[in-house]
């Protein structure tokens, strides 16, 4: 039943990821001139079967749920190469949720494991859409005649503290709130690093 669900949650074949037009028009405005990229990136978007993908004030690069990829407004002000990686990397993880499953962390915030279990799991999550960013990011560029420099993956040098110390904190909120489901544990990562605007006093 759980996998019959999952398979609902992803995009059907023949159907365009939800925003991917209003999303691409906002990288074309940043990026004018990486014109000859945009249709290696859309197509990419729609094979992770990807439902929904937008941009957000978010204190991150970007967050990949079960149901939407969001990729933060601050990714419009670095270079392009940086841009395509981190929106690449969040598309590793719908690939992910595509190919796996999309409980596929579901067990790091929940089950009772050990701390180095712990960690080894959510690296090989991250290194992986890590090593695939980097790939295709350097495969977009190269077939639309764009200059690639090498990029560092997000997760090359985190340190297994830091890991650590990032899993314990939502395992506690898991804990708190008694969250069962990773929707509720992805509203609350989204939550946790939504930018707030302040607000303006007009007086």
């Amino acid at each position: 039943m759980i996998n019959q669900i999952v398979y609902e949650m992803r995009l059907r074949e023949g159907e365009t990821t939800e925003g991917i037009v209003p999303f691409l028009g906002q990288l074309l405005d940043a990026f004018p001139d990486k014109f000859k990229a945009f249709k290696y990136i859309r197509k990419v978007i729609i094979d992770s079967k990807c439902p929904k993908i937008r941009f957000d004030r978010i204190a991150a690069g970007g967050l990949s749920t079960t149901t939407e990829c969001i990729i933060s407004t601050i990714v419009l002000n670095v270079d392009f190469n940086r841009a395509l990686y981190v929106i690449l990397h969040e598309i590793a993880h719908q690939l992910q949720y595509t190919k796996y499953g999309e409980n596929i962390a579901h067990h790091l915030y929940t089950q009772d494991l050990p701390d180095d279990e712990l960690i080894d799991g959510l690296i090989k999550i991250e290194q992986t859409a890590d090593r695939y960013a980097i790939a295709k990011t350097r495969q977009i560029c190269n077939l639309a005649g764009i200059p690639y420099e090498n990029i560092e993956g997000s997760y090359s040098n985190v340190s297994r503290q830091y890991i650590l110390h990032h899993l314990t904190t939502i395992r506690d909120a898991v804990k708190k709130h008694r969250f069962q489901t990773i929707e509720q544990i992805n509203d609350y990562l989204y939550n946790s690093i939504k930018i707030k605007l302040s607000k303006v006093r007009l007086s």
